[in-house]
């Protein structure tokens, strides 16, 4: 198994562009040119803070585009190098099809053309080990104690808490955090008055 180093991101990079390119090229046809014009301005960004994405494609309104790949995800001892392709021809779909197309039938077109597979979503093994645990908070009534909700999806649970009121007993809130969410059981919270 090879160890994938940001090296050999940047190597993959330039020949899988090379590649893409020339399969453009090589197809005498029209509707492949502006692809290929794309694809020749495309620039690679190695990001050491994606860690939940493999890549992400930046398409900029002026023909150029910028391929990101995680290398905490591809530095990981469970990523193959196929992995690594798979998602270079991906990313370098988007650019080629240009803004506003996401993953449809034309970048998916695109991609296969360049010999990606095509798909999506794919699973590694990296992904796993590289998320963060999720935080889930248990909002309770300060007077009588009673669950008033189950959060894990506020950035601020305490400034959350301060703003609203138990439908209860109409005081304020208490915020805990809990290592796993109890049930999903919630009941209102009404907005503090102000």
């Amino acid at each position: 198994m090879t160890t994938i180093t940001e090296s050999l991101i940047a190597s993959e990079f330039d020949r899988l562009l090379s590649h893409c390119i020339a399969r453009c090229s090589a197809e005498c046809n029209l509707h492949l040119d502006q692809p290929r014009m794309r694809l020749l301005a495309a620039t690679l960004k190695i990001n050491r803070r994606l860690t939940t994405t493999a890549g992400r494609a930046t398409v900029w309104g002026h023909g150029t585009g910028q391929v990101e790949i995680s290398s905490k995800l591809f530095c990981h001892p469970s990523t193959t190098v196929e992995e690594l392709r798979e998602t270079i021809l991906h990313e370098l779909a988007h650019i080629a099809a240009g803004k506003g197309h996401g993953h449809d039938p034309y970048w998916k077109a695109l991609a296969k053309h360049f010999g990606s597979t095509g798909e999506v979503y794919h699973q590694m093994a990296a992904l796993a080990d590289t998320r963060k645990p999720k935080r889930v908070f248990e909002i309770y009534c300060t007077q009588c104690g009673r669950s008033c909700a189950v959060v894990d999806r506020v950035k601020a649970p305490t400034a959350w808490a301060k703003r609203r009121i138990s439908t209860c007993c109409r005081t304020r809130l208490e915020v805990i955090e809990v290592p796993q969410a109890p049930g999903w059981e919630t009941t209102e919270v009404a907005q503090a008055p102000d």
